[in-house]
């Protein structure tokens, strides 16, 4: 949903979030391939280790470098566009540890 968003309000969302509407764009759609990755890793009939193990360490990569460029102000960001970067981050985090948890009882 947030990548759909990024990609189809960028230039809406830009000002509000403080951040360069190329820069959501892009992000915007990052996320929609990655979230397409996912549903073809997710059709399967079982899901290869490897490809779950990637799926955990490539949303911990991006709460990481969610949390830094908010924390380190990389960017311009307005507190609005913090809040919904740390609040993006949060629920990743989840997921991440949701999986993690999984891979670890599929043992």
């Amino acid at each position: 949903m947030l990548g759909l968003l990024g990609v189809a309000a960028a230039a809406q969302l830009a000002g509000p979030l403080g951040m360069a509407t190329g820069e959501l764009r892009g992000t915007g759609a990052f996320l929609v391939g990655y979230a397409l990755a996912l549903v073809v890793i997710a059709a399967r009939p079982a899901i290869p280790r490897t490809a779950a193990w990637a799926v955990v360490v490539g949303n911990a990569v991006w709460v990481l470098g969610s949390v830094g460029a908010a924390v380190a102000g990389r960017d311009t960001f307005t507190t609005l566009g913090v809040a919904v970067v740390l609040a993006q981050a949060a629920a990743v985090a989840v997921f991440a540890d949701l999986q993690w948890l999984g891979l670890r009882r599929a043992r």
